[in-house]
């Protein structure tokens, strides 16, 4: 007997009946696939990654995101704003707090980092990506920070906010907490 007979008490109704042939019919197509055969679609042989890692003409908007925040990453990282300045939308706002002191805008980011100088050693970690068709929100945990304005050793929690624009994804705000 078969998890899915009905047994001596149970009886099936005639729209149960049709649910069940329609997984049979689906488990026979499935079941009958033929997985190593190639694609006529394709134009080469699927090995086991290339579905999901080929490099193509098109990134997922998740590759895309990262892709543009790694420029913020490598801006920080070598101490220059300029490498930075071509992911953020030019009325990007920027918020958060510098101890006591509220901070705004991107020309105030773009001056801290020039000033601030290298911080080779920081360990950034993307913690979430949350897309929704033209927006998006990453969280970026970055360790480590250091340099003449950070000092050592300094933790900074940030979120981003992303807008796809014709040329791509675009940071259009950053509000970061610096951790004490």
């Amino acid at each position: 007997m078969s998890i899915f007979s009905p047994g001596p008490l149970l009886a099936r109704t005639p729209r149960q009946n049709s649910a069940r042939a329609l997984y049979n019919l689906n488990f026979a197509v499935w079941s009958s696939a033929l997985f190593d055969q190639t694609c006529p679609l394709l134009s080469r042989p699927v090995t086991p990654y290339s579905l999901f890692m080929t490099p193509g003409k098109s990134q997922s908007p998740h590759d895309e995101i990262l892709k543009t925040l790694q420029l913020y990453i490598d801006g920080s990282r070598e101490g220059k704003s300029a490498l930075m300045r071509p992911g953020f939308h030019p009325q990007a706002s920027f918020f958060g707090y510098a101890g006591d002191q509220l901070v705004t805008g991107t020309a105030f980011l773009f001056d801290w980092i020039d000033q601030n100088g290298p911080a080779p050693d920081i360990e950034p970690r993307v913690v979430s990506v949350d897309i929704l068709e033209s927006i998006a929100v990453v969280r970026l945990e970055v360790a480590n920070w250091s340099g003449k304005l950070a000092g050592s050793g300094v933790h900074m929690s940030d979120l981003f906010t992303f807008l796809r624009m014709p040329d791509g994804w675009k940071i259009i705000q950053k509000a970061f907490h610096w951790h004490s």
